[in-house]
């Protein structure tokens, strides 16, 4: 199950534009909150296993560039913290899907291409590159109505 990418981030449909959602530590806990709850309500099911899969990085100036935003310079420190959101959210998934002695598959390994610089007795890491193209468009989906259904069986 994926879940988080759109909790992290706010889409307005009139520009298509992709902006940091206002209170992201706030949507993490929310997301957190409804992997937990899904994973609860599938708890007396012993014959059914949940993967919480792990909401891989994405670029929200890249998306706006794409959407031919005048100046994406504005987003870069919306990626960052992005970045900083996504990998915290990983982390509860994580334990999550320890907690159901699973473990979550890394799709976004092959996104990934890590850069590092030799310079004679020095390793010097850069900053890891992902290569957004292989992304479809987000589709934005609010997992409360999907869930109310099935928790009042």
């Amino acid at each position: 199950m994926w879940l988080g990418t759109c909790d992290l981030t706010s889409f307005d449909p009139k520009t298509r534009y992709v902006t940091l959602h206002p209170k992201p530590e706030e949507a993490v806990e929310t997301a957190t909150k409804h992997f937990r709850d899904i994973s609860e309500l599938l708890r007396p099911y012993t014959n059914c296993k949940v993967t919480f899969i792990e909401t891989p990085p994405y670029s929200i100036q890249q998306w706006n560039s794409k959407q031919k935003h005048p100046d994406t310079n504005l987003f870069i420190n919306q990626d960052s913290a992005l970045s900083r959101y996504i990998y915290q959210l990983n982390q509860n998934i994580r334990t999550i899907n320890q907690g159901l002695e699973v473990v979550s598959p890394s799709l976004s390994v092959d996104l990934r291409h890590c850069q590092s610089k030799n310079s004679k007795n020095r390793h010097k890491r850069l900053a890891d590159q992902y290569n957004f193209s292989w992304y479809k468009p987000p589709i934005n989906v609010d997992i409360k109505p999907i869930l109310v259904p099935i928790i009042q069986v």
